[in-house]
């Protein structure tokens, strides 16, 4: 016998309203909307491994037919593992159609499942692949993990209909399915009125003040209000904080709406509130954690010429207390040595210094200054043969990479005055812009101040002739030429 919960909101004077159906079973837990549209299927993480059982089994609805022993399994390094020819059956409603999304534990080329219908093979555009790629690579090593069904594409097993997948006689490693059906219900919707919250506390905590900002989302749903019902929102009024949108609707009695919460402190008083939410006769609580932690002294201003250098500049490794947070170097150990100027140079980090490696390894690195300039950093990847991590200066790709943990130096690299931040960017088709953050190695960094060499007065001026080159504005004067700033660039 399958298990059944309900998760509830929190609502004005605890009255609960069921905001969604979990089913827990033996190796999975379905979540099937209120709307009846959606089921999503999260596979268990065991403390060790479960075999599916040789003659197969059924759970949540799923099908499990291993094509031999130990083919489908949940284990605590890759949750599900399908692999052999084996056979899998989701469920969806007859004559149902929509869209199914497969996401993956560890992502492998060449690897899919593969849509049956009745048991023969469907249109290669119905797989499901490990590795993604928004449209299928043309050699075959990457594709998409979600694709559009219709009612042709189900197959009917034991009176009921499934998408009938199998893999391709590789292993595939999966976290979860999502079925989204268009036509076709996941049971019976509910008529009565309800309103919900997603997440009720957001973790907005900041290390310090001045530097960082801090976000965290939610959404409020809701379904079968009455025409005319409130809705309103409300934020504390707290310097810093903000939320976007700052109003919702309510559009034919149903609410489906993402919030996004930001807190930039301009102090260091500590702060906690909620956000308040008016649907219906709904009143649903937010709870804000803003909390932060003792403010950490500035960055001390780079004004002239300056050599970070790992090697040698403290005797023993050096870790963040949270890797997550960004400190500035001067706080993170007693031992650097004296020419590093710690203080003037801020990082998020795995280490700050890593005895093996000479280096600072992590995702961020930051400092600030008064003056323009070059820099030329030596870097490298984390690891060998991966994919190329990029340097990232202020967002912004410079084009230096590495896809091996072989010590590589940059070109010289412009930086005008004011904030540098250098990020560590891995090369990731999956991701928004191509691009996920992750670590690099930084060996040594080396700014040199722009030389000041701008033209002097008028009557020398008119010896000065002004072009442009590759849309960049230049100046030559007694055959030297420079740039708008005044560097010489030749």
């Amino acid at each position: 016998m399958k298990k059944l919960f309900t998760f509830a909101a929190a609502i004005l004077a605890s009255v609960a309203m069921m905001a969604q159906t979990e089913n827990v079973g033996d190796y999975s837990t379905q979540v099937i909307s209120v709307d009846g549209t959606t089921s999503t299927w999260t596979f268990i993480l065991p403390s060790s491994q479960i075999n599916v059982p040789a003659d197969g089994a059924e759970d949540n609805g799923i099908i499990y037919e291993p094509s031999a022993s130990s083919k489908m399994k949940f284990s605590s390094s890759n949750q599900f593992s399908w692999q052999g020819q084996s056979s899998g059956y989701i469920p969806v409603p007859a004559g149902g159609a929509g869209t199914i999304t497969m996401t993956v534990k560890s992502s492998s080329d060449t690897r899919w499942l593969q849509l049956y219908v009745n048991g023969e093979a469907a249109a290669d555009s119905k797989r499901l692949w490990s590795k993604y790629a928004e449209t299928p690579s043309s050699d075959g090593k990457k594709g998409p993990q979600s694709f559009t069904f219709t009612a042709e594409d189900l197959t009917t097993k034991n009176g009921q209909t499934y998408l009938h997948f199998k893999d391709n006689d590789k292993e595939m490693k999966i976290a979860s399915f999502q079925v989204v059906l268009t036509s076709g219900l996941y049971g019976v919707p509910s008529t009565d009125p309800i309103a919900y919250v997603t997440k009720e506390t957001l973790d907005l905590k900041i290390g310090r003040s001045g530097l960082e900002q801090k976000q965290d989302s939610f959404e409020l749903k809701g379904a079968n209000l009455p025409e005319g019902a409130t809705a309103s929102i409300v934020v504390p009024n707290h310097a810093g904080l903000s939320i976007s949108p700052a109003t919702f609707s309510i559009n034919e009695g149903a609410i489906d709406q993402k919030f996004v919460v930001t807190y930039a402190p301009l102090d260091n008083e500590e702060f906690n509130g909620d956000i308040i939410i008016n649907a219906g006769s709904f009143e649903l609580h937010v709870a804000l954690q803003c909390n932060k932690l003792a403010p950490q002294e500035e960055l001390v201003v780079v004004d002239d010429d300056i050599v970070w250098d790992w090697n040698g500049a403290a005797n023993a490794d050096i870790a963040p207390v949270d890797a997550n947070l960004a400190y500035i170097l001067a706080n993170t150990s007693d031992n650097w040595a004296e020419s590093f100027a710690a203080d003037k140079l801020e990082g998020k980090a795995q280490y700050f210094y890593y005895n093996s490696n000479k280096c600072f390894q992590g995702p961020m690195l930051r400092f600030i200054t008064s003056v323009p300039g070059k820099l030329v950093i030596d870097f490298s990847n984390t690891g060998g043969n991966r994919p190329y991590r990029h340097i990232f200066l202020n967002g912004v790709d410079t084009g230096e990479k590495s896809n091996s943990a072989t010590k590589a130096t940059t070109q010289e690299i412009a930086v005008a005055a004011g904030e540098v931040k250098l990020e560590g960017m891995m090369e990731d088709e999956s991701a928004e812009g191509g691009f996920s953050a992750n670590q690099l190695r930084i060996y040594k960094i080396t700014f040199t101040k722009d030389q000041e060499t701008a033209i002097e007065n008028a009557e020398e001026a008119v010896k000065a002739v002004k072009f442009f080159q590759n849309g960049q504005l230049m100046i030559e004067k007694n055959g030297v030429i420079y740039n708008a700033q005044g560097a010489i660039v030749k």
